[in-house]
Protein backbone atom coordinates (compact mmCIF):
# COMPACT_ATOMS: atom_id res chain seq x y z
CA UNK A 1 0.00 0.00 0.00
CA UNK A 2 1.28 3.35 -0.79
CA UNK A 3 0.95 5.50 1.99
CA UNK A 4 -0.01 9.22 2.24
CA UNK A 5 3.88 9.96 3.33
CA UNK A 6 4.45 8.51 -0.20
CA UNK A 7 6.48 5.02 1.72
CA UNK A 8 5.21 1.64 0.93
CA UNK A 9 3.50 0.14 4.17
CA UNK A 10 3.74 -3.36 4.38
CA UNK A 11 1.25 -5.72 6.66
CA UNK A 12 2.57 -9.40 7.70
CA UNK A 13 0.73 -12.21 9.67
CA UNK A 14 2.96 -13.60 11.84
CA UNK A 15 1.95 -17.16 12.96
CA UNK A 16 3.59 -17.71 16.29
CA UNK A 17 2.40 -20.99 18.51
CA UNK A 18 -1.17 -20.46 17.65
CA UNK A 19 -1.75 -16.95 18.22
CA UNK A 20 -1.14 -14.70 15.75
CA UNK A 21 -0.03 -11.17 15.14
CA UNK A 22 -0.03 -8.67 12.17
CA UNK A 23 3.10 -6.51 11.93
CA UNK A 24 3.15 -3.32 10.37
CA UNK A 25 6.29 -1.96 8.35
CA UNK A 26 7.18 1.07 6.56
CA UNK A 27 9.81 0.63 3.44
CA UNK A 28 11.70 3.54 2.57
CA UNK A 29 12.48 3.17 -1.49
CA UNK A 30 15.18 5.86 -1.34
CA UNK A 31 17.20 4.20 1.51
CA UNK A 32 16.03 0.68 0.55
CA UNK A 33 15.51 0.62 4.65
CA UNK A 34 12.58 -1.42 6.37
CA UNK A 35 11.17 0.12 9.60
CA UNK A 36 8.52 -1.87 12.04
CA UNK A 37 6.15 0.81 12.80
CA UNK A 38 3.61 -1.89 15.77
CA UNK A 39 2.33 -4.69 16.30
CA UNK A 40 -1.04 -5.58 16.71
CA UNK A 41 -2.81 -8.44 18.48
CA UNK A 42 -6.14 -10.18 19.05
CA UNK A 43 -7.96 -13.15 20.79
CA UNK A 44 -9.61 -13.28 17.31
CA UNK A 45 -6.57 -13.57 15.72
CA UNK A 46 -6.36 -17.31 15.07
CA UNK A 47 -6.02 -18.84 11.88
CA UNK A 48 -4.96 -16.06 10.00
CA UNK A 49 -4.42 -16.03 5.99
CA UNK A 50 -4.66 -12.79 4.16
CA UNK A 51 -4.89 -9.07 4.72
CA UNK A 52 -6.04 -6.53 2.32
CA UNK A 53 -5.54 -2.67 3.23
CA UNK A 54 -8.53 0.13 2.72
CA UNK A 55 -5.91 2.87 3.87
CA UNK A 56 -2.68 3.85 6.04
CA UNK A 57 -3.98 2.19 8.82
CA UNK A 58 -7.62 -0.35 8.16
CA UNK A 59 -7.62 -3.29 6.88
CA UNK A 60 -9.45 -6.68 6.29
CA UNK A 61 -8.44 -9.82 7.74
CA UNK A 62 -9.21 -13.39 6.36
CA UNK A 63 -9.21 -16.65 9.05
CA UNK A 64 -9.64 -19.72 7.08
CA UNK A 65 -10.79 -21.48 10.57
CA UNK A 66 -13.26 -20.91 13.34
CA UNK A 67 -10.97 -23.27 15.76
CA UNK A 68 -7.10 -23.90 16.76
CA UNK A 69 -8.21 -27.84 17.18
CA UNK A 70 -7.11 -30.28 14.98
CA UNK A 71 -9.99 -32.09 15.34
CA UNK A 72 -12.60 -29.19 14.68
CA UNK A 73 -10.26 -28.07 11.70
CA UNK A 74 -11.06 -31.49 10.19
CA UNK A 75 -14.02 -31.77 10.36
CA UNK A 76 -15.27 -28.11 8.73
CA UNK A 77 -12.88 -29.15 6.03
CA UNK A 78 -14.93 -32.33 4.83
CA UNK A 79 -18.57 -31.49 6.37
CA UNK A 80 -18.31 -27.88 3.83
CA UNK A 81 -19.45 -26.11 7.28
CA UNK A 82 -18.05 -23.24 7.05
CA UNK A 83 -16.65 -21.42 10.27
CA UNK A 84 -13.99 -18.92 8.59
CA UNK A 85 -14.66 -15.44 9.48
CA UNK A 86 -13.34 -11.97 8.64
CA UNK A 87 -11.86 -9.34 11.10
CA UNK A 88 -11.99 -5.59 10.40
CA UNK A 89 -9.09 -3.51 12.18
CA UNK A 90 -10.32 0.34 12.17
CA UNK A 91 -7.39 1.71 13.61
CA UNK A 92 -8.07 1.37 16.93
CA UNK A 93 -9.96 -2.06 17.77
CA UNK A 94 -10.77 -5.17 15.70
CA UNK A 95 -14.07 -6.83 15.21
CA UNK A 96 -15.28 -9.90 13.49
CA UNK A 97 -17.88 -8.51 10.71
CA UNK A 98 -18.17 -11.49 8.77
CA UNK A 99 -18.89 -15.42 10.04
CA UNK A 100 -19.87 -18.86 8.09
CA UNK A 101 -17.32 -18.29 5.23
CA UNK A 102 -15.48 -22.26 3.97
CA UNK A 103 -11.66 -21.21 4.28
CA UNK A 104 -11.73 -17.86 3.40
CA UNK A 105 -7.87 -16.95 1.70
CA UNK A 106 -7.14 -14.58 -0.29
CA UNK A 107 -8.53 -10.97 -0.54
CA UNK A 108 -7.79 -7.90 -2.43
CA UNK A 109 -9.40 -4.94 -3.07
CA UNK A 110 -10.88 -3.56 -6.32
CA UNK A 111 -12.72 0.06 -6.55
CA UNK A 112 -15.21 -0.03 -4.06
CA UNK A 113 -15.67 -4.01 -3.69
CA UNK A 114 -13.76 -6.31 -1.77
CA UNK A 115 -12.87 -9.79 -3.59
CA UNK A 116 -12.51 -13.06 -1.12
CA UNK A 117 -11.85 -16.54 -2.13
CA UNK A 118 -13.11 -19.23 -0.68
CA UNK A 119 -11.57 -21.92 -1.21
CA UNK A 120 -13.61 -25.16 -0.43
CA UNK A 121 -16.62 -23.94 -1.58
CA UNK A 122 -14.08 -22.97 -5.04
CA UNK A 123 -15.95 -19.50 -5.72
CA UNK A 124 -14.87 -15.97 -5.13
CA UNK A 125 -17.25 -13.86 -3.66
CA UNK A 126 -17.64 -10.17 -4.01
CA UNK A 127 -18.16 -7.70 -0.61
CA UNK A 128 -19.31 -4.04 -0.35
CA UNK A 129 -17.54 -2.50 2.75
CA UNK A 130 -18.55 0.54 4.72
CA UNK A 131 -16.19 2.69 6.59
CA UNK A 132 -17.48 0.94 10.22
CA UNK A 133 -16.09 -2.53 8.07
CA UNK A 134 -19.66 -3.92 7.69
CA UNK A 135 -19.46 -6.23 4.59
CA UNK A 136 -22.41 -7.51 2.10
CA UNK A 137 -21.70 -10.19 -0.54
CA UNK A 138 -23.26 -9.42 -3.86
CA UNK A 139 -21.90 -11.04 -6.28
CA UNK A 140 -20.79 -14.83 -6.71
CA UNK A 141 -18.08 -16.19 -8.72
CA UNK A 142 -18.02 -19.57 -9.24
CA UNK A 143 -14.59 -21.98 -10.08
CA UNK A 144 -13.60 -24.73 -11.53
CA UNK A 145 -10.89 -25.47 -8.67
CA UNK A 146 -10.90 -24.36 -5.27
CA UNK A 147 -9.01 -21.30 -4.44
CA UNK A 148 -5.64 -20.04 -2.53
CA UNK A 149 -4.33 -16.40 -2.76
CA UNK A 150 -5.34 -13.70 -5.19
CA UNK A 151 -3.61 -11.19 -6.84
CA UNK A 152 -5.21 -8.03 -9.07
CA UNK A 153 -3.42 -7.31 -12.42
CA UNK A 154 -5.27 -4.70 -14.46
CA UNK A 155 -8.72 -5.52 -14.69
CA UNK A 156 -7.92 -9.06 -13.96
CA UNK A 157 -7.90 -11.03 -10.77
CA UNK A 158 -5.07 -13.28 -11.09
CA UNK A 159 -6.06 -17.15 -8.69
CA UNK A 160 -4.19 -19.31 -7.46
CA UNK A 161 -5.74 -22.82 -7.91
CA UNK A 162 -5.52 -26.65 -6.29
CA UNK A 163 -7.06 -28.53 -9.35
CA UNK A 164 -6.94 -32.10 -6.63
CA UNK A 165 -7.81 -31.26 -3.42
CA UNK A 166 -7.00 -34.42 -1.91
CA UNK A 167 -3.25 -34.27 -4.03
CA UNK A 168 -3.31 -31.19 -2.31
CA UNK A 169 -4.08 -33.02 1.53
CA UNK A 170 -1.23 -35.83 -0.03
CA UNK A 171 1.03 -33.68 -0.27
CA UNK A 172 1.32 -31.57 2.64
CA UNK A 173 1.62 -34.81 4.74
CA UNK A 174 4.10 -35.86 2.29
CA UNK A 175 6.69 -33.49 -0.01
CA UNK A 176 7.12 -36.51 -2.34
CA UNK A 177 3.66 -36.31 -3.05
CA UNK A 178 3.03 -33.62 -6.04
CA UNK A 179 -0.16 -31.80 -5.80
CA UNK A 180 -1.24 -30.25 -9.53
CA UNK A 181 -1.11 -26.52 -10.00
CA UNK A 182 -3.32 -23.83 -12.27
CA UNK A 183 -3.29 -20.46 -12.31
CA UNK A 184 -6.71 -18.74 -13.44
CA UNK A 185 -7.52 -15.28 -14.79
CA UNK A 186 -11.18 -13.15 -14.21
CA UNK A 187 -11.77 -10.64 -16.38
CA UNK A 188 -13.62 -8.29 -13.78
CA UNK A 189 -15.14 -6.65 -17.32
CA UNK A 190 -16.53 -9.37 -19.29
CA UNK A 191 -16.56 -12.18 -16.65
CA UNK A 192 -14.72 -14.79 -18.35
CA UNK A 193 -12.39 -17.39 -16.93
CA UNK A 194 -9.20 -18.74 -18.85
CA UNK A 195 -6.42 -20.61 -17.60
CA UNK A 196 -2.91 -18.67 -18.15
CA UNK A 197 -0.91 -21.57 -16.61
CA UNK A 198 -1.33 -25.48 -15.64
CA UNK A 199 1.34 -28.22 -14.00
CA UNK A 200 0.67 -31.55 -13.37
CA UNK A 201 2.58 -30.87 -9.91
CA UNK A 202 6.00 -32.08 -11.33
CA UNK A 203 7.28 -28.15 -11.88
CA UNK A 204 5.81 -26.81 -9.14
CA UNK A 205 3.34 -28.03 -6.47
CA UNK A 206 0.58 -26.68 -4.94
CA UNK A 207 0.45 -22.91 -6.36
CA UNK A 208 -0.79 -20.58 -3.58
CA UNK A 209 -0.07 -17.34 -5.60
CA UNK A 210 0.24 -15.87 -9.19
CA UNK A 211 1.32 -12.33 -9.99
CA UNK A 212 1.26 -10.76 -13.10
CA UNK A 213 3.89 -8.12 -13.94
CA UNK A 214 3.97 -5.64 -16.85
CA UNK A 215 6.13 -7.51 -19.70
CA UNK A 216 4.02 -10.60 -19.90
CA UNK A 217 5.53 -12.07 -16.84
CA UNK A 218 3.80 -14.47 -14.30
CA UNK A 219 5.37 -15.71 -10.60
CA UNK A 220 4.26 -18.54 -9.16
CA UNK A 221 4.72 -19.09 -5.63
CA UNK A 222 3.42 -22.33 -4.02
CA UNK A 223 2.79 -23.49 0.08
CA UNK A 224 5.48 -25.73 0.57
CA UNK A 225 8.52 -25.41 -0.93
CA UNK A 226 11.25 -22.38 -1.00
CA UNK A 227 11.46 -21.23 -4.65
CA UNK A 228 9.13 -19.04 -6.97
CA UNK A 229 8.26 -20.25 -10.52
CA UNK A 230 8.90 -16.93 -13.64
CA UNK A 231 6.82 -17.65 -16.54
CA UNK A 232 6.48 -15.65 -19.80
CA UNK A 233 2.55 -15.02 -20.90
CA UNK A 234 1.46 -15.69 -24.38
CA UNK A 235 -1.10 -13.14 -25.78
CA UNK A 236 -2.00 -11.67 -22.30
Amino acid sequence: HRAQNGKIRIWAVNHYEGKDTVEVYEFDENSKSLTKLKSISSKYYINSNDIVAIDDERFFLTHDHGSLNKIYRTFENFSRMGFGFLTYYDGNKISVVGRGFDFPNGIIKKDNYLYMAQMMDKKIVRLKYDQQGNIEINKTISLPYPPDNISLFQDKIIIATHPKIFALKAHAQDEQEVSPSAILSYDLDTESIKTIFMDDGQLISASSIGIVVPGNKLWIGNIYSNFFVKCELNDY
